[in-house]
């Protein structure tokens, strides 16, 4: 499904971006799309930019998540940029999926938020780490996780994208089974065109432990900084511990 084009839908009720609702807690709001109508269920998450909602979508009858960016001045050019980024993707709907990549169902706005809605998927790899107590994953599980993510990397190459923060919260099962673990990369929040970007614009881009060395120096850098953060992840999952654990960019240069 392509995405709709952002509206504002006047007199629905919405999520206030100052209100932090705890994890699991259902505000029992409503958000109206071009043409649905999501019910907040519950907080699934929050990052730098936003947060992240299960919802009922009340016309297709499924759970969708729903990712929402204050509408604060300061958010609104993330806002957009995300959108353009994602909107890219979603135009090659399966080429993404067999990328797993995620497609945008729907983007619109409202008057608190800038909202992408999405398909549900299940639990992060640092979530399924967590809750085995940060033991070592299978190599077999993790030779698995490195060719999807290969694959989305190398179709994002060919799409001219850079993810630019790629790291174990950002990367999904598709659903919560741990059998074979099918991923998909999420989050293009921080995300590029390889053509627009010579140097780091933004204070924040990579997360510490995933930073690329030429994004620690402020060089110019390409869609090479993905790849060099997919080789920390897997060390990760493998060791049980970040294989850069910095606590600033001069400790992690250290590293």
């Amino acid at each position: 499904m392509m995405p709709a084009v952002p509206i504002v839908q006047p007199g629905v009720e919405d999520v206030d971006p100052r209100v932090e609702p705890p994890f699991g807690e259902a505000p029992e709001l409503k958000v109206c799309g071009a043409h649905e109508t999501y019910t907040l269920q519950c907080c699934l998450g929050a990052g730098s930019f936003g947060r992240v909602f299960m919802c009922w979508a009340e016309t297709a009858r499924c759970q969708v998540a729903i990712k929402m960016i204050p509408g604060h001045s300061q958010y609104n050019r993330i806002a957009s940029n995300e959108i353009r980024i994602l909107s890219h993707i979603s135009k090659n709907v399966e080429l993404a999926a067999k990328a797993h990549l995620p497609s945008l169902r729907e983007a619109f706005r409202t008057p608190c938020n800038s909202c992408f809605v999405f398909d549900l998927l299940g639990k992060n790899l640092h979530e399924v780490h967590r809750e085995n107590n940060f033991r070592p994953f299978a190599l077999r599980h993790v030779r698995v996780i490195a060719q999807q993510l290969l694959l989305a990397l190398s179709q994002l190459k060919e799409w001219g994208i850079i993810h630019a923060d790629l790291k174990p919260e950002n990367i999904l099962l598709a659903n919560d089974s741990t059998k074979n673990f099918h991923v998909q990369l999420i989050d293009f929040g921080s995300s590029s065109f390889s053509a627009e970007v010579k140097f780091v614009r933004d204070p924040y881009i990579q997360s510490r432990y995933y930073r690329a060395p030429e994004i620690l120096l402020g060089a110019p850098f390409s869609e090479k900084v993905d790849m060099w953060s997919l080789g920390c992840v897997l060390a990760e999952l493998l060791l049980c511990w970040p294989l850069y654990p910095g606590s600033n960019e001069y400790d992690q240069m250290i590293h």
